[in-house]
């Protein structure tokens, strides 16, 4: 069978038989925005790009803006991209540039002893641009899309990046882009821009992670810091590298509070609510001594407020300090919470990355 590409409406393009005309084609003129193209039974509906929809246009399945012209921020500042507004909206949907429909979603909702999924709605006045981050501090692993708030382009550099509930920049990491079906496109436009290249994108491709790995955030060093959800049930730290993605287990929220009803099973809750940014570091505490290599969380800032779930009627739970190192109180005693790396299950590759992280140490 042979076929023809018709360019697609935030995508890259559709395939379509070459033999499909007549009555499978309809409104094909040569000043057209759209078409839609009956594939058996199954319509799909595509159009040029173009900065706008035609007014009144309103067709099922299509986003209701254009995909990105550009991700540079330099560009985007003196361009004249039409602005994305997810105000209030749950999700927005896509179609691909090979029929799958993709989501665009804010959060999900994750609570304690809940099957229920709900998806968080966009803040309000949630409006602004698409655009690519490279951090300075890192290799090309450590790009992402993310949204910048602002009321046009000539107010990008002034604007700022929408955050996720817990104060972590939104948007999509690389990873995420190069695996993910539904993002192609957006992988295509950066590697046509130049902003990652051909050997990255591959290389993260390779590692074929499942879903709910690259949807969490991740570091990139053992020494970086990142924002920790204190109402998370439990949690872990993910360290990316080109061959592959390493885990730091919590095991358990180090800050919630074990339950001990009188009747059923103990059961841990989180009390806190808010989100602080936390950094690893090497314990030189005697008590760490017997397990060898041990890595300590120091608290550095409080990025959401922090505040008791009025449900909770437990005792107290102190919240954490900057400055201090996490500690637990465990029959009204402060034990540090520490992570013994051999203990770790991937401790040959934990220790690889402590290594890296704090070289004038002996590890």
């Amino acid at each position: 069978m042979n076929w023809i590409v018709v360019r697609g409406y935030l995508t890259t393009s559709y395939l379509a038989p070459a033999h499909a005309s007549g009555r499978h084609i309809r409104d094909v003129q040569s000043n057209s925005r759209s078409t839609e193209l009956r594939l058996g039974e199954r319509w799909m509906s595509t159009s040029t790009l173009a900065p706008e929809l035609p007014v009144g246009h309103k067709r099922r399945g299509l986003p209701r803006i254009p995909m990105p012209s550009t991700l540079r921020p330099e560009n985007i500042a003196s361009s004249s991209e039409q602005i994305w507004d997810f105000s209030g909206k749950a999700q927005t949907s896509v179609w691909t540039s090979d029929g799958r429909k993709s989501s665009i979603y804010y959060a999900i909702k994750m609570e304690l002893g809940s099957k229920l999924r709900p998806r968080i709605r966009f803040p309000p006045n949630t409006k602004g641009y698409f655009y690519y981050h490279a951090s300075p501090d890192h290799s090309e692993l450590a790009g992402s899309i993310r949204f910048r708030l602002c009321e046009g382009p000539k107010d990008f550099d002034r604007g700022h990046d929408l955050l996720t509930p817990s104060g972590q920049p939104w948007g999509y990491n690389l990873l995420d882009l190069a695996i993910h079906p539904g993002r192609k496109e957006l992988l295509a436009l950066i590697h046509a821009e130049g902003l990652a290249d051909e050997e990255t994108i591959s290389d993260l491709a390779k590692l074929g992670l499942p879903q709910e790995h690259h949807k969490k955030p991740f570091l990139f060093s053992l020494a970086d810091p990142f924002v920790f959800d204190l109402s998370a049930s439990r949690a872990c730290v993910r360290i990316l590298t080109r061959k592959k993605l390493i885990r730091v287990d919590f095991r358990m929220n180090m800050f919630g509070q074990l339950m001990r009803p009188p009747v059923g099973e103990s059961h841990w809750i989180c009390p806190l609510i808010g989100s602080v940014k936390l950094q690893f570091e090497l314990s030189t505490l005697p008590e760490h001594a017997s397990f060898g290599p041990t890595l300590v969380l120091r608290v550095l800032e409080v990025v959401r407020p922090i505040t008791m779930d009025p449900n909770y009627t437990g005792r107290v739970v102190a919240p954490p300090t900057p400055g201090t190192l996490v500690y637990r109180t465990v029959w009204g005693k402060k034990r540090i919470v520490c992570f013994p790396i051999l203990r770790q299950k991937m401790s040959v590759d934990i220790l690889e990355l402590a290594r890296k992280a704090w070289p004038n140490t002996d590890i």
